[in-house]
């Protein structure tokens, strides 16, 4: 998740650099990037949910 995190605020801060994207519109794709990070972070506990569990004979 940590290189997930990494581009994201990369990119992001490079957008908010960019002269070409309004305030309302960076605005809503961080909306939309949390998103997307919050739901890769709620599979990725799954998933190491289901790889720990103990087995059952």
């Amino acid at each position: 998740m940590g290189d997930i995190t990494d581009i994201y605020v990369n990119s992001f801060q490079r957008m908010l650099r960019d002269g070409e994207f309004q305030t309302r519109r960076a605005s809503a794709i961080a909306f939309g990037y949390t998103k997307l990070l919050e739901e890769s972070n709620e599979v990725l506990t799954e998933l190491r949910n289901v790889v720990t569990s103990p087995r059952s004979p």
